[in-house]
């Protein structure tokens, strides 16, 4: 085979994959055979297995490369261990491996199995679609209702209807063929809401449809919550401490906010092993009394703790529980409450509400994270599934702002200083990026970035950072950059491209057409303001025009100025959508290109006259 017919283009193929699962006795089996088309296809030869918790053991695993003439090679090595950190803590473990040998008209074949403990059922997804197109695919379940479970439901999205699964004497079967990879691309949306996929679920009720299960799912949680939320007397004894002399509404809901943020965030921490968590006598939360006691919790502990802090200062205060939409977007029509796993506070004041993470750290009283921004939930209500909508995030809530003061030589060399300012949600995400790591690694991360917008061969030196753990809507860096060769010598005259930021001016979206819609995480504001002084020997003779591109989902303004011997670049962008389907990808590419092409627009110096 030197070609799968039935999807052109494809590097590489999977023959045949057979997945199978069975919940009563514990364990997943997974066999591939993997057939590589041409060079670009061998990558395929890098294998990841499937994810798995900590609970559970990856065993069993043989692999081999089937060469061209039928020669076996077989995989000897050792498989690395990935640990998959999903945002807010939730850790999950893979296997990776290189295969040996691996050539253009290969077979790659490799199997393993996961096993866990059959007292425990877990929920579990037929991932339908791999990265490469797949010929023949085999899945397979038996569940394991004897266990106690009142039930399992399975949803099936992107799945053909002639395809869907069915249940036979208790194991659910599924077989097809010729199945499309997903297309990695940059800025998709989530994989889960692209890939087919089949996702089965254990209940202990059977619901008569969706809203019955909402409401069974939504009035269930809001039992437990309110009862984590009931015993308070330390709530109460440590909120009139806080507002004492206090008379601002919003003032004490601030103090309150603080308090929370301060408190340790155990979800946005390393994960403890069980010797860790004895020594240093981590004790379980069972409300929040004992959040304040002990002075850690988990994300939606803090929220709850909040939102009881508020109450008892007289608010009116509850939480809402959310699809993190860097993972899943909402969708009542699939009736799984465990997409839903961020819980946020909100408060009432003047008649309106405001959402607040305080499980975020250093997030800003007011300031969502972006992935829990428009996105919907249920919030605390004992007879019916109430659903609310989280505010939509707006462009002037996460800010990049650069300002340049530099100066040329004779030779065309540009240094100077460089401040950029982060706010809202950008200085946000540069704070949560760096986390977990040292000063000393922080301080090049900050370089490295600085430097991939500049020319190449630019230089960077830090001068001074913000406070990297600060709960601020700011976050800002200064640094000293030098430019070699910026401008060019032409004749008599030297040219120098209007933006010194040709790294943050390219994009992405190079290929004509795209599989996938575009998704940033949320809209977003980028200034420049950068003036160089030019030497004595060299004036200013032209500058480009002004540019302004406007867009129903973005806007472009570029102005260049001259002050006697140097010249001001104003640069200003604005995307105001963050989502853009596969029809709109030509209108957002041709907009970011000709971002692009204003940056490299020319000022014109020549020799001053004497």
């Amino acid at each position: 085979m030197k070609e799968f017919t039935p999807i052109p283009g494809t590097h590489a193929v999977i023959l045949y994959r057979k997945l199978e699962r069975d919940d009563y006795e514990g364990w997943e089996r997974e066999y591939v055979r993997i057939k590589i088309l041409d060079e670009e296809g061998k990558v395929a030869g890098n294998i990841e297995t499937t994810a798995y918790p900590d609970a559970m053991r990856l065993t069993n695993l043989e692999a081999r490369t089937v060469e061209p003439d039928g020669s076996i090679v077989p995989f000897q090595g050792q498989p690395a261990d990935k640990l998959l950190a999903k945002y807010k803590g939730v850790h999950w473990n893979r296997k990776t491996f290189a295969m040996p040998d691996v050539r253009v008209g290969s077979i790659i074949e490799y199997r393993y199995t996961i096993k866990w403990s059959p007292d425990w059922v877990y929920d579990s997804e037929w991932q339908v679609a791999a990265y490469v197109p797949t010929r023949d695919a085999d899945f397979s379940l038996r569940f394991a209702n004897e266990r106690g479970v009142g039930g399992i439901t399975w949803m099936y999205v992107r799945i053909p209807q002639d395809h869907q699964p069915k249940n036979v004497n208790g194991v659910i079967m599924l077989s097809m063929h010729n199945i499309p990879g997903v297309e990695k691309e940059d800025y998709m949306p989530p994989e889960e809401e692209v890939r087919p996929s089949v996702m089965f679920t254990y209940r202990d009720f059977n619901p008569t449809n969706a809203d019955d299960y909402w409401k069974r799912e939504s009035t269930d949680w809001t039992k437990r919550t309110e009862e984590f939320m009931g015993k308070k007397k330390e709530v109460q004894s440590q909120v009139a401490a806080l507002t004492q002399g206090v008379n601002s509404p919003e003032e004490k809901l601030q103090k309150i906010y603080a308090k929370v943020q301060g408190l340790e965030d155990l979800t946005y921490e390393r994960e403890r092993s069980e010797k860790e968590q004895q020594k240093e006598k981590l004790k379980p939360n069972t409300n929040v009394d004992d959040v304040l006691k002990h002075g850690y919790g988990y994300f939606n502990e803090l929220s709850r703790t909040y939102a009881a802090m508020a109450r008892a200062a007289g608010f009116d205060a509850t939480v809402i529980r959310v699809a993190d939409r860097d993972y899943y977007f909402h969708s009542k029509d699939l009736p799984n409450f465990k997409r839903y796993t961020d819980e946020l506070a909100i408060v009432k004041l003047n008649g309106k509400e405001i959402f607040l993470a305080p499980g975020t750290p250093y997030c800003p009283y007011g300031l969502l994270p972006w992935e829990d921004t428009a996105t919907y939930g249920v919030v605390l209500n004992k007879d019916n599934a109430v659903w609310e909508k989280t505010p939509d995030p707006l462009p002037n809530e996460a800010i990049r702002e650069r300002k340049a003061q530099l100066e040329m030589d004779s030779d065309g060399d540009l240094k100077g200083d460089l401040a950029v300012t982060y706010q809202g949600r950008d200085a946000l995400r540069e704070r949560l990026a760096e986390r977990e790591h040292d000063d000393a690694q922080r301080r090049k991360d900050l370089e490295d970035k600085i430097k991939d917008w500049l020319p190449t061969g630019a230089t960077v030196k830090l001068k001074t950072v913000d406070n990297w753990t600060a709960t601020s809507n700011q976050f800002v860096v200064t640094a000293e950059v030098t430019i070699p060769g910026a401008a060019t010598a032409t004749g008599k005259r030297m040219m120098l491209p209007v933006s010194i930021f040709p790294g943050s001016d390219s994009h992405p979206f190079q290929h004509m057409k795209r599989v996938n819609p575009v998704y940033f995480r949320n809209p977003y504001q980028e200034f420049d303001l950068v003036t160089v002084k030019v030497p004595a020997e060299l004036q200013v003779e032209s500058l480009p025009q002004e540019k302004t591109v406007p867009s129903p989902f973005a806007g472009f303004v570029q102005k260049v100025s001259k002050d006697g011997n140097a010249f001001t670049v104003d640069r200003q962008m604005a995307m105001k959508m963050y989502f853009f389907p596969t029809d709109e990808y030509a209108d957002l590419r041709t907009f970011l290109d000709t971002v692009k092409s204003a940056g490299g627009e020319q000022v014109v110096l020549r020799a001053a006259k004497k």
